[in-house]
């Protein structure tokens, strides 16, 4: 089993490296695992990595991924984007939204990041978050950023975003009373009128 894992790896990794530009770690690897060299190709692709090599860490990040190793993956993700990549941000930052509610904010600082670096999936990413916590002027400026950016579905959420209404802490105050006056509570009814007359 672990013969095939590495093969499986070896083949990934040989597939990236001759599909991209590729760093002169990445060529090593490359060579040491034509020759069947598998350990020592993952061990000059992990230092070159922590020596800021972007094209390193994204292999191995990728790498991480199809043997399901999340942690390592998360690693290399956030070392290639310390290094400036934007897609690697999203990638990482994409971890911490599939956890849960408890890492949204995490996931923000990578998406912000990944944003900043025009990653277009890390800018839709913030519109789509800011739109769901109600924070419209952030939700409109981040699709619109990931629409300029090529991202269509951005371009679209536009409309629906420029059409929300923000509501002051007094509107919802007086929307919520409302609401209660027209399910039968009379206080509320009263306090309603006394607002509106103000």
């Amino acid at each position: 089993m672990k013969s095939i894992l590495l093969l499986v790896t070896s083949l990934f990794l040989f597939s990236c490296a001759t599909n991209s530009n590729s760093s002169r770690a990445v060529k090593d690897a490359e060579e040491l695992m034509s020759k069947g060299q598998t350990v020592e190709a993952n061990t000059v692709l992990n230092n070159a990595c922590y020596q800021q090599d972007l094209g390193a860490c994204v292999y191995m990040a990728r790498v991480s991924e199809v043997i399901k190793d999340e942690e390592s993956a998360k690693k290399y993700y956030e070392l290639a984007c310390n290094a400036n990549s934007g897609h690697s941000c999203h990638r990482r930052g994409s971890f911490d939204l599939s956890a849960g509610k408890n890492d949204i904010e995490h996931a923000k600082f990578f998406f912000i990041k990944g944003c900043n670096l025009n990653d277009s999936l890390s800018c839709y990413l913030l519109g789509d978050l800011a739109y769901e916590f109600k924070n419209s002027l952030d939700a409109k400026l981040y699709f619109k950023k990931s629409c300029d950016l090529g991202i269509k579905l951005g371009c679209e959420k536009l409309p629906e975003v420029e059409n929300y209404r923000v509501r002051t802490p007094e509107q919802k105050i007086s929307d919520n009373l409302l609401a209660m006056c027209q399910s039968g509570k009379d206080d509320a009814c009263k306090t309603a009128q006394i607002k509106r007359a103000n």
